[in-house]
């Protein structure tokens, strides 16, 4: 069963991607990116360049669950200042895979935006996990939640915005600002040791840790309630967004239930990646909504399924002790597992409709194929 109807897909006809980028930070690194940019070969295709600079989230990523499975900070400084490195990796490819769209005549190609996009906010959850395990911000799970559901609800915003709006916009201090924020506290992290981020202020009773994560709360609040306002402006339909909202609260609930399960047996960065898996999905979803025009944005989605699965058990194990027959790290690994599987085959299948359509390739650049140029 396709998931894009011929509608939809002639629908892409009239999509142009547009942008307002009020970022500061950008000019700084242009030169960089511009040298770098001299190496990419004519013919490379920018999925190629996009998937590059995803293996870097994912290396980091896979280091953090090696060492510190509950992200409280006992990795070895190494780890630190590969992670920094490969939040810069990811950044550099990022800009470079536009470079090279423009180069090509792939700029409003939709695989294109399907890619960078996608793999944007898969990488988002990916460098959480890491740099959370820099900060030690498993000592405290409740605030790790609410600042991976706030960053994560604002980035959603964003694709909501331009669904709404038919512009992507880029705030003052937006994605790559805080990249670099990001990249100097690795940085700091892998010279000073993640021990660094325990000293208590006395006069609030606050760790250094909480004071990083309450100040991303409060930037990625501000942009929310930005992008908010400008939805509201034009149409503020909460069931574009009520699948995300009815995830997040059962995955809130669902920890508030297993939440010594998870500690106990090192399950914090398999749990971060299930909520991130589903969160991918619905970002997927709501940027084709946005590039279709009338693909209809439901409540009802397969993403839900292992997220209303494992609420279950959370539910269930409270009064009865499930554990004898399925303990928490088994019913984790499945649900997250069955989650990252749909959110790939929902991305791959996107992808592959939208290639057949235009008969063009996914990773390779055919001789005389259709290019995308519309620029406003």
């Amino acid at each position: 069963m396709r998931l894009l109807t011929e509608k939809n897909l002639k629908a892409l006809d009239e999509h142009s991607y547009t942008a307002t980028d009020d970022s500061f930070a950008c000019w700084m690194l242009c030169p960089w990116w511009n040298f770098a940019f001299r190496f990419v070969p004519a013919n490379t295709s920018p999925n190629s360049l996009t998937c590059i600079g995803l293996l870097g989230s994912v290396v980091c990523c896979a280091l953090t669950a090696v060492y510190s499975p509950n992200l409280t900070g006992e990795a070895p400084n190494w780890v630190y200042l590969l992670t920094g490195f490969g939040i810069f990796w990811h950044q550099t490819f990022d800009a470079l895979d536009g470079k090279q769209c423009r180069r090509v005549g792939r700029y409003n190609g939709p695989i294109e935006l399907i890619f960078d996009h996608g793999c944007d906010a898969l990488s988002s959850t990916l460098f959480f996990v890491a740099v959370s395990n820099g900060l030690q911000q498993g000592s405290n799970i409740n605030l790790w939640l609410v600042t991976f559901y706030t960053g994560h609800l604002t980035f959603y915003s964003v694709q909501w915005r331009s669904m709404i709006t038919g512009s992507v916009h880029f705030a003052r201090f937006d994605v790559t600002e805080t990249q670099l924020v990001t990249i100097l506290t690795m940085i700091l992290t892998g010279v000073m040791g993640s021990k660094f981020w325990a000293y208590e202020i006395g006069i609030f009773s606050l760790y250094l840790r909480d004071v990083m994560s309450l100040s991303a709360i409060f930037v990625a609040f501000a942009n929310l309630i930005e992008n908010l306002k400008a939805i509201h402006k034009h149409s503020l339909s909460f069931r574009t967004v009520s699948t995300l909202i009815f995830g997040q609260v059962l995955f809130a609930i669902s920890l508030a239930f297993t939440h010594e399960s998870i500690r106990n047996d090192g399950l914090l960065i398999s749990y971060g990646l299930f909520i991130g898996f589903f969160i991918a999905k619905q970002n997927n979803r709501i940027l084709v909504a946005q590039m279709v025009g009338n693909y209809e944005v439901s409540f009802r989605d397969n993403s839900a399924i292992p997220v209303i699965v494992f609420a279950c058990y959370a539910g269930i194990g409270t009064v009865y002790n499930t554990a004898n027959f399925l303990n928490a790290r088994t019913m984790i690994l499945i649900c997250c597992a069955i989650s990252g599987l749909d959110m790939t085959q929902h991305f791959c299948r996107i992808s592959s409709e939208i290639a057949r359509h235009y008969d063009i390739g996914i990773f390779k650049i055919k001789p005389g194929e259709r290019t995308f140029d519309k620029i406003k």
